[in-house]
């Protein structure tokens, strides 16, 4: 089989009809095209994903430091493979302008990972340490030693190190947040491409120390496409997997704001509900104790008329936050609606659900003492689920009686419901 666009040439003294062999032959005539270097193909793709990388992070300003550190990798991956064509196509090194582009690249990339996952960069004082000396050598090394074998040898080398150690490292260091925020396997497939390429460098560097200058040449010449197919697939999955996982991470933004009130920073009405009726569901299937604790803060509509509603959110901002202080982190608070909170309690007592009331009250006075509007009270009731209770709307509704009780005996106290068959009576 001889390769692909050429074959040996014929020594028949028979004339060639067409004129010229193959000059009319389609087929022969297609072989004969140049074919697209496989670092064009490779680095058109990184343009592109260098492109879409910006104009995320022109999108979503939330994300803005993570999704600019791809983008200048891919325009940084694109870059050199734009400038080292024509060294690999003659079975040269690239220029070390592009071996340092490309470390440059690979280690925007990886610190982007650090800030998308952990909101800032963690790991910068190791990067810096394993990509700054690799990026010197590859400086160095075109200093110290004239063009030739050798220097592309140790340019080589040095280029093969700090690319396998910024991967292998940044992976290392992002496992955990991926497999705890993620799960494993997903872990996995988005660490992949720095694992597989990282692995893959480090391989190569044996080969780098013993072959002599022929064989190294064939090597480089060798694996242009396969490593081009690798950039390919390893470059997809990597940018393909973020993507999802930015996708996945602005849907769960939504799906939290719309379950949270703006004001006060808590579940809002709906979702109070859902957390209601799950808690309710669990308590009939085990049997587990559940209470409910109506909170209505004293005296409100006074606090807007006299101090303006921004004095109010604020009141209700401090309310929140000391009832979500002292509360477990398996319970549930939400605005049930205008000053009043709808607090769930799994796993409660009559007694304990009580005691946890009195902490709630004694809190709220504690956190507002500070404001101008002087020290805010709230008034409580506490329902407790029983067998006669028919549903969660009905323990409510006995939580939401024992409160207005409260507030009937003179407010800034707590008051228990009445069991299920007195409150129907009553």
């Amino acid at each position: 089989m001889w390769p692909a666009g050429w074959a040996p040439r014929r020594s028949s003294s028979r004339p060639d009809p067409a004129g010229a062999l193959g000059r009319h032959n389609p087929r022969a005539a297609t072989r004969r095209l140049p074919s697209m270097p496989y670092e064009l193909l490779c680095s058109l793709q990184f343009a592109l994903y260098g492109a879409c990388w910006a104009l995320a992070a022109w999108l979503i300003p939330e994300e803005r430091s993570a999704l600019l550190h791809w983008a200048a990798n891919g325009a940084l991956q694109a870059l050199a493979g734009f400038m080292a064509m024509q060294a690999l196509a003659q079975g040269q090194l690239p220029p070390t302008i592009c071996l340092a582009a490309a470390l440059l690249g690979a280690a925007l990339s990886v610190r982007g990972i650090d800030r998308f996952l952990h909101g800032r960069s963690l790991n910068d004082r190791w990067g810096l340490v394993l990509g700054i000396p690799a990026m010197a050598a590859l400086w160095a090394l075109a200093a110290s030693l004239p063009p030739g074998d050798e220097r592309m040898r140790w340019q080589g080398l040095a280029y093969t190190l700090g690319m396998a150690g910024l991967l292998l490292f940044y992976a290392w260091r992002c496992w955990p947040a991926l497999r705890h925020g993620q799960g494993r396997v997903a872990a996995l497939i988005v660490l992949a491409p720095q694992l597989i390429t990282g692995l893959a460098a480090l391989a190569s560097v044996w080969p780098r120390l013993t072959m002599d200058a022929e064989h190294m040449a064939l090597m480089r010449e060798g694996s242009r496409l396969p490593g081009a197919v690798a950039s390919l697939i390893t470059g997809g999955v990597f940018n393909l997997s973020y993507l999802v996982l930015l996708m996945g991470r602005l849907l769960g933004r939504l799906r939290e704001h719309a379950r949270t009130d703006h004001v006060t920073a808590v579940l809002n009405r709906r979702a109070i509900e859902d957390a209601l009726d799950a808690a309710w569901q669990r308590q009939r299937r085990k049997g587990t104790g559940l209470a409910v604790v109506l909170v209505d803060v004293d005296h409100f509509k006074q606090v807007n008329d006299r101090f303006g509603h921004a004095a109010g959110d604020r009141v209700l901002a401090l309310v929140a936050r000391s009832l979500q202080q002292q509360i477990r982190p398996y319970d549930h608070l939400g605005r049930w609606g205008g000053e009043e909170f709808l607090l769930v309690l799994q796993d409660a007592s009559g007694d304990s659900a009580l005691r946890t009331c009195e902490r709630l009250r004694e809190a709220i006075a504690q956190a507002t003492a500070a404001l101008p509007s002087g020290v805010v009270t709230a008034s409580l009731g506490l329902a407790v689920a029983q067998r006669g209770d028919p549903s969660a709307q009905a323990l409510v509704q006995r939580a939401d009686a024992a409160m207005y009780r409260a507030k009937a005996e003179g407010r800034d106290r707590t008051c228990v419901a009445e069991p299920p068959l007195l409150a129907q009576a009553a």
